[in-house]
């Protein structure tokens, strides 16, 4: 029997581009079957583990730019509260205003970069809800294949 499931290597396909696994990830879809036979079933079963494995490496690169991101809008706006504040001391002499004031014109001055980490965000969690619904499809499927073989073997 031909089986298929983890059929991808997770120390090469991290070599691999995002259209890559794309292309991959449209192979195995078209590979699905609507058939109900138990051997049609188990290799639904077996394709839907792989697009998971697929969607769980997608999930793993957006993961890293989504954190990457994080960590440098942080220090730029924290770099930015700093330069703002040490100005206003350097050129000031009455108090400077509340640590909120510079936050806030920090804040406005990343806005686009705010703006991109939400985007990149909304990515993870949408591969993230496939792959729960894989996941919910898989599950399904193995119980509609123990009916499957209850009603064959039972009569």
């Amino acid at each position: 029997m031909n089986e298929k499931l983890f059929i991808f290597n997770p120390f090469n396909i991290k070599n691999w581009t995002n259209e890559e696994v794309k292309e991959q990830y449209t192979i195995l879809e078209q590979a699905l079957t609507s058939g109900d036979t138990p051997f049609e079933l188990a290799t639904n079963i077996e394709l839907y583990a792989n697009m998971g494995y697929l969607i769980g490496e997608m999930i793993a690169r957006y993961y890293e730019v989504v954190e990457i991101s994080s960590v440098e809008l942080k220090v730029a706006i924290s770099t930015e509260i700093y330069k703002d504040r040490d100005y206003w001391l350097s050129t000031k002499t009455d108090k400077p205003p509340a640590m909120s004031y510079f936050e806030s014109k920090a804040l406005s001055k990343n806005m686009e970069d705010h703006k991109k980490l939400a985007h990149q965000e909304s990515v993870l969690k949408r591969f993230k809800f496939a792959y729960d619904s894989i996941e919910q499809k898989q599950n399904a499927l193995k119980k509609k294949l123990e009916a499957v073989k209850y009603d064959t073997f039972n009569r």
